[in-house]
């Protein structure tokens, strides 16, 4: 991903969560350290922080944090394993930043607090990801709360139009102060952390602000044949999973602008 972001337009930084098992993972990796040296050299700067944590969203909070602490407006989650379509970063900041400043420029009554593209699969083309004029009343696609499918962020409309939902899907923006004051990333969901990045974005959407999807901003999720959330075992995961969105379903039940624990 690093060596995508070095092509990226628009002015921005990396954050990246070391969570590996090994230490000196990231340490010795020769490409990324090329890779970081040459995203300095283009006028971003970078910072690798050791996270130590049980899943994933320690990782996102860490980044979480580091924006409050160094007072960045806009942050941007993601996997590893994405690939961002040119001028995506570019994209987003501007539409972004035109929601804070008026809403209303771009068709909506409220900021959003949350903005998403399509997430794509590398191996299909995009003609095979269209989603077909027939689909788009389809239940399965409206991004509501009550579903976990996430075609509306993974099928490709008929326009370009710029659609809201209730929750999204893959990597996605986020206005900093609004994350923080929802209480940042569930880091108390198991292991696998299932659903987790969605809980700050959810609970933004119970705050009153829009959670976004722009159809032209495209990015590949790539997937790696082993490592992260693949060591756990079938069995296993669909108990975690089981767990995680019992909890999920507790919090959209409350419909509360807050993420906090169900069970405490």
């Amino acid at each position: 991903m690093v060596q995508n972001l070095i092509q990226q337009s628009g002015d921005f930084d990396l954050f990246i969560a070391d969570m590996s098992t090994d230490p000196n993972l990231l340490r010795n990796n020769w490409f990324l350290n090329k890779a970081l040296i040459r995203l300095q050299h283009t006028g971003h700067s970078w910072t690798v922080v050791r996270v130590e944590g049980h899943n994933q969203l320690c990782g996102y909070q860490a980044g979480l944090n580091f924006a409050k602490e160094h007072e960045y407006d806009l942050g941007v989650a993601s996997d590893d394993d994405i690939i961002f379509d040119l001028d995506w970063t570019y994209s987003g900041q501007v539409h972004m930043d035109m929601m804070h400043r008026d809403p209303s420029l771009m068709g909506f009554d409220s900021d959003c607090a949350c903005l998403a593209g399509m997430t794509l699969l590398p191996w299909m083309s995009d003609e095979e990801q269209k989603c077909p004029d027939w689909y788009l009343d389809n239940p399965e696609y409206k991004g509501g709360l009550d579903l976990c499918t996430y075609y509306h962020c993974s099928l490709i409309p008929p326009d370009n139009r710029i659609r809201e939902f209730e929750q999204l899907y893959g990597p996605f923006f986020f206005r900093v102060d609004e994350f923080l004051k929802v209480g940042g990333f569930p880091t108390f969901l198991s292991p696998l952390g299932f659903r987790g990045e969605m809980w700050p974005m959810v609970a933004s959407f119970f705050d009153g602000k829009k959670l976004l999807v722009d159809p032209r901003m495209r990015c590949w999720h790539y997937s790696a044949s082993h490592g992260g959330l693949k060591v756990f075992r079938s069995e296993e995961r669909e108990q975690l999973a089981k767990a995680d969105g019992a909890l999920w379903e507790e919090f959209i039940r409350r419909r509360q602008p807050r993420v906090a624990d169900p069970r405490l």
